[in-house]
């Protein structure tokens, strides 16, 4: 198993000991985090989670702030990986590139789903050099038919 720095390897020991213990209050800190920088979606599959949430989450029009990035940012060398969006349709937010570079300064996995309608092979590259480790793809289908 790989850590990227000391902190995250004394932080699952901490937290595999707390398990072990059934402590209720833990000291470590989360060994996975997960990041949505939009709730925002370009399409409708109709197997996605967002036709079975609530109408507002499906409806909602936000972004990931700088503000709040920068306050879970202390969390990031604690954990091993991160996920960067997954609900919503990442490339959607307008500074999701800057933000995958500020979470990959710590050392953390990262990793985001996608349905690839915006992906081009300039935004790949992107990707690329800002150190994204994973992209997980979705092509489901946007209708019953494709599905």
């Amino acid at each position: 198993m790989e850590y990227i720095n000391f902190k995250s390897f004394t932080n699952e020991v901490l937290n595999r000991i707390e398990v072990k213990l059934k402590r209720t209050h833990l000291l470590s800190r989360p060994l996975e985090i997960a990041v949505e920088p939009t709730l925002k979606c370009n399409s409708n599959c109709i197997m996605c989670n967002r036709n079975f949430s609530r109408e507002k989450t499906k409806s909602a029009e936000g972004f990931l702030s700088w503000d709040i990035l920068l306050k879970i940012k202390p969390f990031f060398k604690c954990t091993k990986r991160v996920l960067f969006g997954g609900f919503g349709e990442a490339l959607l937010h307008p500074e999701y590139i800057a933000m995958l570079r500020e979470i990959k300064a710590s050392g953390a996995f990262v990793y985001f789903f996608t349905n690839g309608i915006l992906m081009t092979e300039e935004i790949g590259k992107e990707l690329v050099d800002a150190g994204m480790d994973m992209i997980c793809i979705s092509m489901g289908g946007a209708t019953r038919d494709t599905y």
